[in-house]
């Protein structure tokens, strides 16, 4: 068996067939089968949904069935075929269903499976009696961050487009350099209301925030409990590997996202069911903790002159890697300084309002609106001057040597 107990996904690549069946009578399948050009089966027997297609001669198909079932691999048969002398087999395992059946083909290209496992001590290639390659990878590479180049003033606009993104979710580039592809920030919609069409999974990253603008979605974190509703103000820092899942959105959901690297993979995990039965609020993933800012319980403090602040608690739970901030001002003409204590990269989106940010040192001030990003290199204080009745702004700032490291 597996020193890791945790198999996170698998892909399959053949040279052969992937047949996509629905799960119904053979009879109607082959039906359906014969119309895309698939090979039909004898009726009155199931089909199984999702199996790729494994050529097996019969002379090797007792020993390649106890490769997969009897082995480290421990694949379930769910259907064999037929009971007295054996030539085809439907079994699964690790998110995958696999048909072991003749073939008329010769000399077939063997199939790859490529399995993800969690420790380095899993990692391995195996090959069973029908020439099918098992490759075992491992889940969790080191996250390579490029390096991080001087980022000049990044000014977006709710002009740019939004894109099709992961399960039925819009995104829009807040910006647009993606730091030499250090950084991704989106703007996130969610337009329909009710169920979201996603899955538990887990993304590789060295830091990752969400900011709910608008809406809400109900969301269920691994060890964290049941789901919990995010509102407009609450802020998550989700620490890297941690699996979760967006159940439900409504009132036409936005959130703000800032991950690093800008491109970094997202794997389903299939073998974990949330809500977990624990609850483990010290958990650390990667020296970094969940947390869960919820703005209508925090209290704001003195930023300035007619501003205030909350600690939206990512510095602390991330190891002072991303340190967002909430910022708000109720009058027009208000000032506040940010201090910053070494270089950074510097993420402001403006929620409501208006605002002039003015970088000392340069002397260069950017005028935000409502729903505008801005983003730049930085290591002197920033001013805030708000040039309207009511501002509300989220500053992040990022270390370069906490990114980097």
């Amino acid at each position: 068996m597996f020193s890791s107990t945790q198999t996170v996904g698998i892909t399959a690549v053949a040279a052969g067939t992937i047949a996509l069946w629905i799960l119904r009578w053979r009879e109607q399948a082959a039906k359906e089968a014969a119309q895309i050009g698939c090979p039909s089966d004898p009726p009155n027997r199931p089909l199984a949904l999702a199996a790729l297609t494994l050529a097996t001669s019969p002379d090797v198909f007792d020993a390649t069935l106890k490769f997969f079932t009897e082995g480290p691999l421990r694949f379930k048969v769910l259907e064999i075929f037929p009971a007295d002398a054996p030539r085809e087999a439907l079994i699964t395992g690790h998110g995958c269903r696999l048909r072991l059946q003749p073939s008329s083909c010769q000399n077939a290209t063997p199939a790859t499976i490529e399995i993800y496992v969690m420790s380095t001590t899993d990692v391995r290639t195996l090959v069973a009696p029908n020439g099918t390659i098992c490759s075992f990878r491992l889940a969790i590479r080191p996250v390579e961050i490029p390096p991080l180049p001087q980022l000049e003033l990044e000014h977006t606009r709710p002009q740019n487009e939004f894109g099709l993104g992961r399960a039925g979710m819009t995104y829009r580039e807040l910006l647009p350099s993606r730091a030499g592809g250090a950084l991704v920030a989106s703007h996130i919609r969610v337009a329909s209301n009710g169920p979201v069409s996603d899955y538990v999974h887990f993304h590789r990253v060295r830091f990752q925030m969400i900011y709910c603008i608008k809406g809400w979605a109900k969301l269920v974190y691994e060890d964290f409990g049941p789901p919990t509703i995010m509102k407009p103000g609450d802020c998550v820092l989700q620490p890297p590997t941690i699996r979760h899942q967006v159940l439900e959105s409504g009132g036409s959901l936005e959130v703000v996202e800032i991950s690093c690297p800008a491109e970094h993979e997202t794997i389903h995990d299939p073998d974990v069911c949330l809500p977990t039965t624990k609850i483990d609020s010290s958990r650390s993933w990667h020296q970094q903790r969940f947390s869960w800012h919820r703005c209508a319980e925090a209290s704001w403090v003195q930023a300035g002159a007619g501003w205030l602040l909350q600690d939206l608690g990512t510095g602390d739970a991330s190891g002072g890697i991303g340190v967002a901030t909430t910022y708000i001002a109720s009058s027009s003409g208000s000032t506040c300084t940010l201090a910053i204590q070494e270089e950074s990269v510097i993420f402001f989106y403006l929620v409501c309002g208006q605002v002039d940010v003015k970088c000392s040192g340069t002397g260069a001030v950017s005028k935000l609106e409502q729903n505008d990003s801005l983003s730049l290199s930085h290591r002197n204080p920033i001013e805030l001057t708000s040039t309207a009745e009511t501002t509300r702004v989220l500053v992040v700032t990022m270390p370069i040597t906490k990114l980097s490291n």
